[in-house]
């Protein structure tokens, strides 16, 4: 590779070698790579110890089932029916059938057509946002 390929600074007059070379720059110029990416200067964020969110973006198909089940829901009651809170009892009686229908063997649920697996996690899903905003009732 030649000096000319790789430094901004090169210009004709200037000795060109194969690499390594010496850069032939003016002092305090050094060289510097052709197209190199500019450091980055980024925003300061204090991140440490929080979660990191995007991990439920490495489960796109799981992503996928909850907001199937939500729209769902969504068609069969309202939009955010869910977030007036559950029953404590009855949330998790539910999530535990389909939990139960999908250990005895059954894949889908004949009533909606999808799988128990996904019903019974946007279930929990619901049932711990509830619990943990205070919507859940006894």
């Amino acid at each position: 590779m030649k000096h000319s390929e790789v430094c901004e600074e090169y210009n004709d007059s200037q000795v060109s070698s194969e690499l390594p070379f010496k850069c032939m720059c003016p002092p305090g110029w050094g060289w510097k790579i052709k197209n190199e990416e500019p450091d980055v200067v980024q925003a300061l964020r204090h991140n440490k110890g929080k979660p990191q969110l995007t991990y439920v973006l490495s489960a796109p198909a799981a992503c996928v089932q909850i907001a199937t089940v939500m729209e769902v829901g969504r068609q069969k009651y309202e939009l955010d029916n869910w977030k007036k809170g559950f029953d404590k009892k009855e949330g998790l009686d539910s999530v535990l059938r389909h939990i139960m229908a999908h250990l005895n063997g059954h894949v889908y649920d004949p009533e909606t057509e999808l799988r128990h697996l996904s019903l019974a996690l946007a279930g929990l899903l619901m049932y711990v946002d509830n619990e943990v905003l205070d919507r859940n009732h006894d």
